[in-house]
């Protein structure tokens, strides 16, 4: 049987106090070239940090990683530059929907305007609407039949032909208004007019 050769000495690891311990421990992609090293070298790569970041660049495996890396935060920058733009969208867009709203608000607020003054147009032009003409329909028929019982008492009147001219003439005018006001009466009753006289 074949006995296998035995194992070189582990080194001793120097503390940064300058006392000895127990070894230093190299990860294991890092042990072969790192073996070969003095101890006073193996030192000071573990106390330099410059040394460390300079060989782990240098390594294969940690070039992946960093490619990796690398690739992903530029993944990571490119999708916040898309939520930067959507973000600015956003915002343009809720500065037209506040300002669509404000033009709203005027809107309503020109609306509750205009009904003010709609219905106080209303209430002055009520009397003369066509559902309160009621007192303008009796004023007219009282007037008619005012007319009426004066041109009545004119030819009752008449006594001679010297007071004829007068008769006339008066009846004429009373007969006139009489007709006019019938006229008046009888449109209102069909809804061809809706003012005072």
């Amino acid at each position: 049987m074949d006995i296998p050769p035995s194992l070189p000495p582990k080194p001793e690891k120097v503390s940064s106090n300058g006392k000895q311990s127990a070894g230093i421990f190299v990860p294991g992609a890092l042990q072969r070239p790192l073996v070969l090293l003095p101890i006073g070298k193996l030192q000071e790569f573990e106390a330099s940090m410059e040394l460390m970041r300079g060989y782990l660049s240098n390594l294969d495996r940690f070039k992946a990683i960093q490619k990796d890396q690398t690739k992903l935060i530029e993944q990571q920058i490119n999708r916040l530059e898309v939520l930067l733009r959507e973000f600015s969208w956003l915002n343009s867009e809720n500065s037209e929907k506040n300002v669509i709203n404000l033009k709203l608000q005027e809107l309503h607020l020109l609306e509750k305007q205009y009904r003010t003054l709609e219905a106080t147009m209303f209430q002055k032009l009520q009397n003369y609407q066509v559902n309160h003409n009621d007192v303008l329909r009796r004023k007219l028929e009282s007037g008619i039949k005012e007319e009426d019982q004066l041109s009545q008492i004119l030819v009752e009147s008449v006594v001679n032909d010297d007071n004829v001219a007068q008769f006339v003439e008066g009846y004429q005018k009373t007969r006139t208004r009489y007709h006019y006001r019938s006229e008046v009466l009888k449109r209102l009753q069909e809804d061809r007019i809706g003012g005072v006289l």
